[in-house]
């Protein structure tokens, strides 16, 4: 869903019409992949408000998820967000 250019008003039809939402290989992000994170930010921001339950896929657990550097702070209120919401699965 990030890997695409859609916007908060996408994310937010998406979460009118779900009950629970499975994030599979969440990756890693750095400097690359920058505008596909400020996306999972703006998506989280939303799940969160909508208390939309979760469930994430990953190879490292959150608090070694790495950030684009310009958006770290913003990011860490994102992995807050995501202990709130999640049940996650260490593959």
């Amino acid at each position: 869903m990030c890997n695409r250019n859609l916007g908060s008003e996408d994310y937010i039809n998406i979460a009118k019409i779900c009950d629970f939402i499975f994030i599979e290989n969440l990756p890693h992000f750095n400097e690359s992949n920058s505008n596909q994170q400020q996306r999972f930010i703006t998506l989280i921001d939303i799940i969160y408000e909508k208390k939309i339950p979760l469930m994430i896929t990953s190879e490292v657990n959150l608090e070694t998820l790495d950030s684009s550097k310009n958006i770290s702070g913003p990011f860490k209120r994102t992995i807050s967000r995501l202990h709130e919401l999640t049940s996650i699965y260490y593959s």
